[in-house]
Formats: structure tokens, C-alpha cells, sequence
């Protein structure tokens, strides 16, 4: 099993990725226009930040792949989605 401070770092790393979802969700229907679906939205966020959203993709295809599922490899990941939220936002 995970230690207590293993399962508190998964915990927290949630936590994480629960608002840095939220706060790119966010930032998709700020700028998207009333009739578009959410298939639609999403799609043209992609391809305006193609650059940015690829480095991401790589990690969650390591982590999909077994390569890093640990907290460590995970840990990574969450850097890689707070850089893209970094770098479509401007924001921390």
C-alpha cells in the first residue's frame, strides 16, 4: 500500500489539477461565442494553442503508457498543464 504521505501528496496533486482545470475551462467559455457547443469550444482552444498543449500531451501519453505513474511522473504532468496555463493565459 501507499504511506500516509503518499497518499497525502496524491491528494493534494488532485487538488491541483482540480483548479488548474477549472481555471482553463474557464478561460474556454470566457472566449468562446455564445452558439458554439463544447465540442466546438474545445476543439478551436486546441488548435490556438497547439504549441502550448503538445508538451502536455507528451506527459499524459508517458503517464497513459506506464512509463511514469508514480507521484513523481505525476508531479511532472501537473508542471507541464501549470506551464500551459501559463502560457494561454498569462496567468501564474
Amino acid at each position: 500500500g501507499h504511506s500516509y504521505w503518499e497518499r497525502k501528496a496524491g491528494a493534494a496533486l488532485r487538488v491541483e489539477l482540480y483548479v488548474l482545470a477549472r481555471a482553463l475551462t474557464a478561460q474556454m467559455v470566457d472566449h468562446a461565442a455564445p452558439a458554439h457547443d463544447a465540442r466546438t469550444l474545445v476543439d478551436r482552444w486546441l488548435e490556438q494553442h497547439r504549441g502550448a498543449v503538445e508538451p502536455y500531451r507528451q506527459r499524459l501519453a508517458e503517464i497513459r503508457t506506464g512509463k511514469a505513474q508514480d507521484l513523481a511522473g505525476l508531479t511532472v504532468a501537473l508542471r507541464a498543464l501549470k506551464t500551459l496555463r501559463r502560457r494561454t493565459t498569462g496567468g501564474p
